[in-house]
C-alpha cells in the first residue's frame, strides 16, 4: 500500500542500511573466523603437549585422551575454540538475515512502486 506522492526513498534507505549491517556482520564473521582458527590452534597445541607429557609419565595410551581433555586449561581452550566458532556462525546467520530483510524490502518496494500501474495489479 503506497502513500500519495511517496517515492520509496525511506524503504530504499532501510534497504541500504540493512546491507550495511550485513556487511558489518560479515566483517565480524571474518574476525571471529580468524579468532576461531587461533583458538583451535592453541587448543591442539595444548593437547599435543599434554599428550607427550602424559606419555612420558607412563600413563596408558587408552587413558591419555580423556586425561588430557580433563586438564582445566585444555578444557578452557576447547571451550574458547567452540565459542569462537559459534560466534562466527552467528555472525554469518545475522548477515544472511539482514540481506533477506533487505531483499524483502526491495521486493515490496518493487511491487508497490516499481510497476507501471503505480502498485495496483
Amino acid at each position: 500500500m503506497g502513500y500519495e506522492g511517496y517515492d520509496g526513498l525511506t524503504e530504499y534507505q532501510q534497504e541500504l542500511a540493512l546491507f550495511d549491517e550485513a556487511e558489518a556482520h560479515l566483517e565480524a564473521m571474518r574476525e571471529a573466523g580468524f579468532q576461531a582458527s587461533a583458538n583451535e590452534a592453541e587448543y591442539k597445541k595444548a593437547i599435543a603437549l599434554e599428550t607427550v607429557n602424559l606419555q612420558a609419565l607412563g600413563v596408558p595410551a587408552t587413558l591419555i585422551r580423556d586425561r588430557v581433555r580433563g586438564i582445566p586449561y585444555v578444557a578452557e581452550l576447547e571451550q574458547q575454540a567452540k565459542n569462537s566458532n559459534t560466534i562466527r556462525d552467528v555472525e554469518h546467520e545475522l548477515s544472511q538475515l539482514k540481506k533477506k530483510r533487505a531483499h524483502a524490502i526491495h521486493e515490496e518496494r518493487m511491487r508497490e512502486y516499481g510497476s507501471p500501474q503505480g502498485g495496483s495489479y
